[in-house]
């Protein structure tokens, strides 16, 4: 990969910088699990290196690209250093094995909020990168605004193997817009809890179940909780709007009617979710605070917090921050009034619209995205599941060694994932109303707003005047 020359501001590594930075022994490419971030990898020893998918890699190419290229590949990622280790891995046996000249710029660590404004004005200006990581959030926004390159054309020709049947039905949907693909999906990533037992065992508390209700999550909270030493009861994803649409959704609330044509945040289901989540934090003082977080990453790892929500991809990254220092495992998230809901999500590939090496990048997506040689590998690195659902069981593989056990793990991400599993109502506009969402709902997480319902109405009349107003 070509020195740092694009206005993205990642990171690039040409090839002899990726291999010292993935610790590469002259064998091969030295890897482990997934996701420690930079100051904390412990997994870059000869002793936990995988091994490369075997098999002739040349079949994946195309012959659209003459295998003598040598230009440069450019791809772009939010993805941090732990998370982009298998991306890595598997693109550099790629293009070694099949463009041996070709340089990749891979253009990674570009921060979240970011991401989403310089990838846009990159592509409107002349500068798009060939390949784009993209969010089931953002793909209807950006293929709404043509920004995005359809991928049925490449799909009909030469179609990633077992596309579209062996793959997670909620996630070949997320990517679609207006009956077109436009991303093919690289992981399904249920929510779930991530719980301290040490601090379960010292309350003697038992470990949360599915049945386990959001009120009875919140009196074990308060059994766990000592907030005179910044220790709480449980992290919940305030920040994240689709995140907590499985708490609005465990209250009987949505965030739009089923045409979405009007919000529902006046409903009073809604504000009587919002009201828990503020109770949580400022009435029961068991939800860890903003002003908690300064300078902390990661708290559940730092023993701060006894329960926490997040994704299941971040197992690996979790065990190895903890690093035995206490006993933990994930559990279901729990059930509300209305029932029990869990969040499901996901990422995948994109290729941007002006992207000068468009079947390059399509070459790319089908080796790595549908391989079933790599998967297994991408899975293991990354504790995820990976887009095909019959890879499912290669996301525990090691979960001994990072402290969760994999039939809790089985339980409370695959199999509730696929009971009870919901996606947010993503549209166009989804990206303009979270703006409005921060504008009048961050007020009231962070504790400067106290009045709810009021709250809650300003923020369904904004949201109907956006979904009214012509595209």
């Amino acid at each position: 990969m070509q020195k740092n020359s694009s206005s993205y501001g990642g990171r690039f590594f040409n090839r002899r910088q990726l291999l010292q930075f993935m610790g590469a022994a002259a064998s091969g490419l030295a890897l482990a699990g997934c996701m420690p971030p930079p100051q904390a990898s412990q997994s870059t020893t000869a002793g936990s290196q995988p091994a490369a998918a075997a098999g002739d890699l040349a079949k994946w190419r195309l012959g659209k690209v003459d295998p003598s290229w040598n230009g440069t590949f450019r791809a772009t990622a939010w993805e941090d250093e732990g998370e982009m280790r298998k991306w890595l891995f598997h693109m550099d046996n790629f293009f070694k094995a099949n463009y041996p000249s070709a340089k990749q710029e891979i253009n990674w660590g570009v921060p979240w909020a970011e991401y989403w404004t310089k990838l846009p004005t990159a592509i409107t200006g002349g500068d798009a990168p060939d390949l784009a990581w993209m969010h089931d959030t953002r793909v209807q926004a950006f293929a709404s605004r043509d920004l995005l390159l359809p991928l049925d054309d490449f799909i009909s020709a030469n179609k990633p193997i077992d596309w579209p049947d062996a793959f997670y039905k909620s996630q070949v949907s997320a990517f679609q817009y207006g009956g077109k693909q436009y991303a093919i999906p690289y992981d399904w990533a249920p929510g779930g809890l991530y719980v301290n037992k040490t601090m379960l065992a010292a309350a003697k508390l038992e470990m949360p179940t599915e049945k386990t209700t959001l009120d009875e999550l919140l009196e074990m909270a308060k059994a766990v909780s000592k907030p005179d030493q910044n220790i709480y009861g449980i992290n919940l994803p305030y920040e994240w709007t689709a995140g907590m649409y499985w708490i609005f959704r465990s209250f009987g609330a949505d965030f739009f009617s089923p045409d979405l044509t009007k919000g529902l945040a006046d409903t009073d289901e809604f504000i009587a979710a919002v009201q828990w989540l503020v109770d949580a934090r400022y009435k029961h003082n068991v939800a860890i605070r903003p002003e908690n977080l300064q300078g902390i990453d990661n708290p559940f790892s730092q023993g701060l917090v006894a329960i926490n929500w997040t994704l299941n991809d971040e197992a690996f990254k979790v065990g190895e921050l903890i690093n035995k220092k206490f006993e933990w495992d994930v559990a279901p998230s729990p059930t509300g009034p209305k029932g029990r809901f869990q969040f499901v999500g996901g990422s995948g590939w994109s290729i941007p619209k002006g992207a000068k090496n468009p079947d390059l990048a399509w070459e790319l997506i089908r080796y790595v995205l549908s391989d079933p040689e790599v998967l297994p590998i991408t899975a293991k690195m990354g504790s995820s599941f990976v887009s095909r659902a019959d890879m499912w069981e290669h996301a525990f593989d090691g979960a001994q060694d990072s402290g969760f056990t994999k039939e809790a793990y089985k339980h409370t991400f695959y199999e509730l994932g696929q009971k009870d599993g919901v996606v947010p109502p993503y549209h166009p506009k989804y990206v303009e109303w979270e703006s409005l969402w921060h504008k009048h709902l961050d007020p009231v997480f962070i504790g400067e707003e106290k009045n709810v319902a009021a709250t809650c109405k300003a923020f369904n009349d904004d949201t109907n005047k956006l979904l009214q107003e012509k595209s």
